[in-house]
């Protein structure tokens, strides 16, 4: 078998090709190969699927480069179109001739066909379905694809399928390639944390994932044990606790949601213990996570320690309102929680700095993170934490403005060595692990009604990171859950449980 230059793809047609796709310089990474891999569907599917955004580009015997974009997963489906707003077809040479031309989509409703027996196929037309069955390689080193392209999804502007391919659909070669955005020239050339993909089709399914979300789920424990789990979010004045939630909330209510105050008062703006619950797009329920804000750490004033250990045990009832100089207790307090139960405590604790405050100098103390009074708070917060196995994270808040460049494009977040030093400084501050770290950006009234996809991605792939040290928490608990069996639904239960939670 003929063996094609495993990238065929000179530096012009990538500078082309990430012109078409647009949204910057983008990285592409080989996937499948007929030539390789052989031109067999089974084969494109297994090298292919759920890979998020791809090219795929045919070479024919007559010097003819053309093929399509879409920015979602291919499936092996059983025979149905899929949306695509931003697909297209293409071509990039014409008999060995550079003729580059993006051809849009139409339709984006049809925009792929989803099918097990055909390679990558675009359009309803089909409009480019590029094999159908296994194409064995002749003796000629060609692949005979039974290639189909018949306009109808996508505006071919005026080209014929005779002057796309000069009327032959033999091919030396079928490649799809991964698409990735490529990192800015001071990035790192790999990600240091695991998250490739940044598209509206993974942030549907992160939300989708945390809209499923219950309670130690992946040990197959059963929805009606535990209702929720409560994070508690923690940290100095202006940190953006609060922005936290609100953005969080605006990605499931899909508009900006400014449900908890935020500001910039030299005071915290949060006076009370608030338990926000967050309502599923899909169903309008609460999902099975509440986060609970409480008032900022201040040097002098601020929250008591005595008040947070009793909301980590539960003691504390939602909308206290905090007195600096009289912590709760069950005489202060006519709704105080006497004997809360594990649904009442709190989870998890994320720790919220802002990144603004971050120095990445290699001799700097950390103490320009937070003021020494408050470090010193945390420390004693966290010797009671670690007595009550209570896991703890940091949210490393406005991280746009400790990297500017991260800050443009959230997408080279996990690239910019800069950040990666800044959660290095932060963890030993708070003397944590580094991947207790979470770097985020959160919404804000600048960037319109709509929900910025990055963000999104960021905040879920964060929240979900935070419910999976929820859960580690539980498993502690998992013989008591077994034993107690907590009867609890949200929409009969909620009323007379709130007195007690």
């Amino acid at each position: 078998m003929k063996m094609a230059n495993p990238n065929p793809l000179t530096e012009n047609d990538e500078a082309v090709l990430s012109e078409m796709i647009a949204n910057g310089p983008k990285k592409f990474v080989l996937l499948f190969d007929a030539s390789r891999d052989t031109c067999d569907p089974a084969a494109f599917h297994q090298k292919c699927d759920n890979k998020g955004p791809t090219l795929t580009i045919i070479n024919n015997s007559k010097g003819c480069t053309y093929g399509g974009y879409t920015s979602i997963s291919w499936l092996s489906g059983t025979g149905f179109n899929m949306y695509d707003g931003n697909a297209f077809l293409f071509q990039l040479n014409v008999q060995n001739e550079s003729r580059p031309c993006k051809l849009p989509i139409k339709t984006p409703e049809s925009a792929i066909f989803q099918i097990a027996e055909n390679g990558p196929t675009f359009g309803s037309g089909p409009d480019l379905q590029s094999f159908k069955g296994v194409v064995a390689v002749s003796e000629d080193n060609l692949f005979p694809l039974n290639t189909t392209m018949i306009p109808g999804s996508y505006d071919f502007l005026g080209h014929t399928v005779e002057s796309i391919t000069s009327g032959v659909f033999d091919a030396y070669n079928i490649q799809v390639y991964s698409v990735r955005d490529k990192p800015a020239p001071d990035m790192l050339p790999e990600p240091w944390r695991p998250l490739n993909e940044w598209n509206e089709e993974l942030l549907q399914k992160m939300k989708k994932e945390i809209e499923d979300y219950s309670p130690l789920q992946e040990i197959g424990l059963n929805d009606d044990v535990m209702p929720h789990v409560n994070i508690l979010l923690l940290g100095p004045i202006g940190a953006g606790k609060s922005s936290f939630f609100n953005t969080i909330d605006s990605i499931f209510r899909g508009r900006m949601a400014m449900k908890a105050r935020v500001g910039s008062l030299q005071n915290s703006l949060t006076k009370r213990f608030r338990i926000f619950p967050v309502l599923s797009t899909r169903s309008r329920r609460c999902l099975r996570f509440r986060i609970c804000d409480c008032r900022g750490l201040e040097d002098d004033q601020g929250i008591d320690p005595r008040d947070i250990e009793a909301i980590l045990d539960g003691h504390v009832p939602d909308g206290y309102l905090f007195n600096p100089s009289n912590p709760i207790s069950k005489d202060t307090c006519p709704k105080y929680v006497k004997d809360p139960g594990l649904e009442c405590r709190i989870h998890c604790v994320v720790f919220v700095v802002d990144s603004n405050n971050v120095s990445t100098d290699a001799v700097d103390t950390g103490m320009d993170i937070m003021t020494e009074k408050v470090k010193e708070k945390v420390t004693k917060l966290q010797e009671i934490m670690n007595q009550k196995e209570i896991p703890q994270l940091i949210l490393m808040n406005k991280i746009d403005g400790f990297c500017q460049a991260s800050g443009k494009n959230l997408r080279d977040i996990f690239y910019s060595p800069k950040v990666k030093s800044g959660v290095k400084k932060v963890a030993e501050t708070l003397g944590l692990p580094e991947y207790t770290v979470l770097p985020m950006k959160n919404i804000n009234s600048e960037q319109g009604p709509g929900i910025d996809t990055n963000i999104g991605i960021l905040a879920l792939y964060n929240l979900r990171q935070i419910l999976h040290a929820a859960d580690d928490y539980l498993s502690y608990f998992l013989p008591e859950l077994l034993a107690d069996k907590i009867e609890y639904t949200f929409n009969s239960k909620e009323a007379s449980k709130k007195d007690n939670c």
